[in-house]
């Protein structure tokens, strides 16, 4: 059940109502963007590089390694410290980053050749620029150097930062204009701390943006469950979908004006290497309360099928449905022989299994406990997508399955009463 204010609940059942529509689109996202790949020159054994590219900023643990005798951070056993993470369950449930190997000077100074971290992805708008240290150590890079390059190894942007004093910096770089990017590089020449190691959680450029009024056209949004038969609610799964139709006269960003800016074409939008399918677009419905301001409610988590528009058009338009698309898109190849499991193991195995092997590590979801009441004595799937599997399993148990409204995936029994 959503929550909102009592003004919510009055303005939506008013004679006279006054909705309103917001979707958020992120752009870049590294869970569809397979292309990247993170390298360095100077990586420690435990390091986990990809990981600076997963949206993730939070370093969980001190992660022990060997420095050297006046390193602050060294390994030392006194329970602060824990070991890299190895297996692949354990590398995608905690967050490591780049953890380098040659240590600064007293001062925080690298001798050259400085570490550098190197990121390579399709070609790309640079909106923004953001680098992340480590949060649990509270140290990040002093001064640093980020250059960007398009396709031919040509030299696009460079941005020199010198006395950072912040664990996560930032800046908006769209005045530069560099829409072809498919490498950058981070080059760090002097640290927070001395004596240690380079430690970067991010260094991943998100781009994500929030439409809304006028900007919006239309926007409807589906949900429903298919049946089986039509009448038993036997292996209902959701099937949520949203249409979308937005303005494509104009766009301003930075008091720049672009004109046609989702038009395929126009190489002069910084979208113009965007508007691609599975973009990620988070949809919300509101009212205009009676103080004029606005209380909006999450209706979803949708990603983009092909985008429609066409040359010098008003408008751009795509359809999206939720994350059970992708489960269904994604195949579950390799399976046990399970013998005399739950069908709540089963569930949890399955979902597991997607985390790990699409991957899919931001799935989030909820196993309905009833589902332990059910044991299959033998149990195994054919190669098939994750979403036929689940529905496999709560044809089972006559339950059913969804993507609620805040993105989790719901697995509920049968809802008997007696």
């Amino acid at each position: 059940m959503l929550s909102t204010s009592s003004a919510f609940t009055t303005a939506a059942t008013a004679n006279v109502r006054m909705p309103t529509a917001k979707i958020e689109i992120t752009w870049t996202d590294p869970y569809i963007d397979t292309s990247l790949l993170a390298t360095s020159n100077d990586t420690n054994r435990g390091a986990l590089l990809q990981q600076t590219a997963d949206l993730v900023t939070i370093t969980p643990y001190k992660w022990a390694y060997l420095g050297g005798a006046n390193d602050p951070d060294k390994f030392v056993l006194d329970g602060t410290f824990y070991p890299f993470p190895s297996t692949t369950s354990e590398q995608a449930k905690n967050q490591v980053g780049w953890y380098g190997q040659t240590a600064c000077a007293s001062n925080g100074s690298f001798s050259v050749t400085y570490p550098k971290l190197t990121q390579v992805f399709a070609a790309r708008s640079m909106v923004y620029l953001s680098v992340t240290g480590s949060t649990i150590h509270n140290e990040y890079p002093v001064d640093f150097t980020i250059k960007l390059y398009n396709v031919s190894d040509t030299l696009l942007h460079t941005e020199t930062k010198t006395g950072n004093n912040s664990v996560t910096w930032s800046k908006d770089i769209s005045s530069a204009n560099v829409n072809t990017a498919t490498k950058l590089e981070l080059e760090i020449t002097k640290w927070s701390v001395g004596y240690t190691i380079v430690k970067i959680a991010e260094c991943y450029t998100s781009l994500t943006e929030t439409f809304e009024g006028d900007d919006i056209v239309s926007m409807n949004i589906l949900e429903e469950r298919e049946t089986n038969d039509g009448t038993l609610p036997i292996g209902n799964i959701s099937a949520n979908e949203m249409d979308l139709e937005l303005q494509n006269i104009s766009i301003t960003k930075n008091t720049t004006v672009i004109p046609d800016p989702f038009s395929p074409s126009n190489t002069n939008s910084y979208l113009a290497n965007y508007i691609k399918t599975n973009r990620r677009i988070k949809a919300y419905l509101g009212f205009t309360l009676p103080d004029t301001t606005i209380e909006y409610v999450p209706m979803g988590t949708f990603w983009t099928g092909d985008w429609k528009c066409e040359e010098k058009s008003a408008t751009v338009s795509v359809s999206a449905r939720d994350r059970m698309e992708l489960l269904r898109n994604a195949i579950f190849s390799t399976c046990p022989v399970y013998e005399n499991t739950t069908l709540y193991a089963l569930a949890v195995a399955v979902l597991e299994n997607a985390v790990l092997s699409i991957p899919m590590t931001d799935l989030v979801y909820s196993v309905d406990t009833a589902l332990q009441n059910y044991t299959i004595p033998y149990a195994w799937f054919d190669k098939k997508s994750y979403m036929a599997i689940i529905k496999e399993i709560v044809e089972a148990c006559r339950g059913y399955a969804y993507m609620n409204r805040n993105d989790v995936l719901i697995i509920k029994g049968a809802d008997i009463t007696t």
